[in-house]
């Protein structure tokens, strides 16, 4: 789903009825990992002994919430993720297996969760039924003002129908449900903390109490977060070797790559591209490539906007030297996308070969077609006025995008100026339609959570989409949509998605540009760390050690 710093993306896989967790009953593994980059790994090597503490940098900037159910962004789902567990745990490769549910089992209609006995909150509270059902249905109370509530719309009830067991009612198939179990709105929180602390939960005042490695130590606003590692923490598998991690907000690419390489940071997730071959010759620590379904797209801000009309869209899209892009900004670490959604979020299910084919058939839009672009705006008639593209402030290599596109545009008559925001201020333009009536364009860096382009879609297409800001509406799109949701075959699911993108990119809704690789950076004293994108929705920071 996009997400609110540089916004993003949720998914889920598409063989969830058949793979995996599916109906018998069993521990719930789901080996249905994604293709690697062949010169990119998921891992690095395992950690191999305790370390004190670590600073690690959180490139988006201070967090806005850690409230499960208002997260999904980087900086707040880095830090999350080791505090707070779903039901459902992720793997590097992006598979997943099981976590406080031990095992589930899944109907058309329904999904049982079977809770792992013993597990407590870091305040000591020994973790219910009622504790997993009452947090899960916070993402269908609007006064939590919850931002995952897509995902939830075919809920009709979830019980704790045993001690440690919860069930989770459907008005109707929903393909979408259970694999986001392994995202953050699959968190586990005390409710009766959440009910208690009102307004103020997940803020600095007030940091959630859950079941993960980690608890929240302390929340200095505007300077850093500090997380302690747990002596009570339930897996055996997964004792923190790391004493503390102490994150700092460094949102300015060259004060953290300064940092990264005086040693005053130990590592960093999306490490500046800028910086690629500083980060690749230092001796430092190493800088790792790891497979990710994070995306790059630019999205008309409003529907009054010029860029909101097709041709326009469509020009621009022609115009753009992805190649460019991905050399330049990226080193070549990265692929240029024909689709908003990339094949990186295709998983390797029954669908997954459908979804290819009609990725295949798009277009090759990886280098520019000028003419075909001036012919478009010739049509329809340039804008007269300069219009606004806006992006975060301090990431230089969103900036070099945003001066790749803002070339290309003029190159065909279109001229805009570049408006850096402040990481806060940016953030707001994906939620309040009223921050983007000044923006014509918004450079959005997105990433899809889990393996299956679905969950993206129902973000971005649908008549009443959260990210959808053009007002975009197209019956048979909703109708596929809703066809590919409830599919219980995920080959037959996969089709209906196919049908239901060949018409939002043929109209452009947005455009896309590409997806990065993974861009970790370890400092030489540690190691163990996720290498790969998945690490957003994982204990990441548990599995670090000395190296």
């Amino acid at each position: 789903m996009f997400r609110k710093t540089t916004a993003l993306l949720t998914v889920t896989a598409a063989a969830i009825f058949v793979a995996g967790c599916g109906g018998n009953g069993n521990s719930g593994e789901n080996t249905k990992a994604m293709e690697a980059p062949t010169d990119a790994s998921a891992t690095t090597p395992p950690g191999k002994g305790p370390v004190d503490s670590i600073n690690w940098a959180l490139s988006s900037g201070e967090p806005t919430t850690l409230d499960p159910v208002k997260t999904g962004d980087y900086s707040p789902n880095t830090v999350l993720m080791n505090v707070c567990e779903p039901l459902l745990r992720m793997n590097a490769d992006y598979s997943t297996s099981p976590g406080l549910a031990e095992s589930w089992t899944q109907t058309p209609t329904s999904v049982v969760f079977e809770l792992r006995p013993g597990v407590k909150f870091s305040n000591g509270k020994t973790m219910t039924a009622d504790d997993v059902a009452a947090s899960l249905k916070r993402n269908m109370d609007p006064a939590t003002e919850p931002i995952n509530g897509d995902f939830f719309t075919s809920v009709k009830s979830i019980d704790a129908t045993g001690p440690l067991e919860v069930t989770v009612t459907m008005n109707k198939p929903d393909i979408l449900f259970a694999e986001g179990m392994s995202t953050e709105f699959g968190d586990i929180v005390d409710v009766a903390d959440a009910a208690a602390a009102g307004a103020s939960y997940g803020t600095a005042s007030h940091p959630p109490i859950c079941t993960g490695p980690y608890k929240v130590a302390s929340w200095n606003a505007g300077s850093s977060i500090t997380l302690q590692a747990r002596d009570d923490y339930w897996d055996p598998k997964l004792q923190p070797m790391v004493k503390t991690v102490n994150f700092k907000f460094l949102e300015d690419t060259s004060t953290l790559t300064s940092a990264l390489l005086s040693g005053e940071v130990d590592g960093t997730y999306e490490a500046p591209s800028t910086s690629f071959d500083t980060l690749q010759k230092t001796d430092a620590g190493k800088l790792y490539l790891g497979p990710s379904t994070q995306v790059f797209n630019l999205s008309p801000a409003n529907p009054e906007t010029p860029m909101a009309k097709t041709e326009l869209a469509q020009a621009l899209d022609k115009a753009i030297d992805r190649a460019a892009i991905v050399k330049n900004v990226w080193h070549g670490a990265g692929t240029p996308n024909r689709a908003v959604i990339p094949p990186s979020s295709f998983g390797k299910g029954p669908g997954a070969a459908v979804f290819q084919k009609a990725y295949d058939a798009l277009p090759d839009n990886s280098r520019p077609d000028v003419e075909g672009a001036k012919a478009l705006v010739e049509k329809v008639g340039a804008p007269t006025k300069t219009m606004t593209l806006a992006l975060p402030a301090g990431d230089q290599s969103q900036l070099q995008i945003a001066t790749f596109v803002q070339a290309s545009a003029k190159s065909i008559g279109l001229n805009f100026d570049l408006k850096q925001m402040p990481a806060t201020e940016f953030s707001s333009l994906f939620y309040d339609a009223s921050k983007r009536k000044d923006v014509d364009l918004v450079l959005s860096a997105g990433y899809v959570e889990v393996p299956d382009p679905l969950s993206y879609a129902i973000l971005l297409f649908p008549k009443d989409a959260l990210f959808n800001w053009t007002g975009f509406d197209n019956p048979q799109v909703d109708a596929n949509i809703a066809k590919s949701r409830e599919a219980t075959d995920p080959a037959a699911s996969a089709r209906a998605y196919v049908d239901a993108q060949a018409i939002w990119e043929a109209q452009k809704q947005r455009v896309p540009i590409g997806t990065p690789y993974e861009r970790l950076f370890l400092n030489k004293r540690i190691t163990g760390a996720p290498a790969s994108f998945a690490y957003i929705n994982m204990p990441w920071a548990a599995m670090i050690g000395a190296s």
